[in-house]
């Protein structure tokens, strides 16, 4: 289990990389937050439909911080991290 940041995957990253990067990471939050939204809808469920607005919310937040953690933390360069619809109806049960 990595526990820091992982210095080892920059190594052998060049500046000319980035543009491509940045791209790959406004893409996947392109579809990456509208998938989230109704996760998090799911995870505030039970609390009741005055909690929907709360779950859309936290749906949203929560995937951009999530790939920013899966990004920092990752154990590898080329990893793939997300939300999973079992996760949401866990929370919500």
């Amino acid at each position: 289990m990595n526990s820091g940041l992982n210095a080892a995957a920059l190594i052998g990253y060049r500046a000319r990389m980035l543009p491509g990067d940045l791209t790959g990471g406004l893409a996947t939050a392109i579809v990456a937050v509208p998938h989230c939204l109704p996760l998090g809808i799911i995870a505030f469920a039970p609390l009741g439909p005055a909690y929907a607005g709360m779950g859309a919310t936290a749906g949203m937040v929560s995937s951009v911080i999530a790939g920013i953690v899966v990004a920092l933390f990752g154990s590898s360069r080329i990893l793939v991290g997300g939300p999973r619809v079992s996760s949401a109806l866990l929370m919500a049960a």
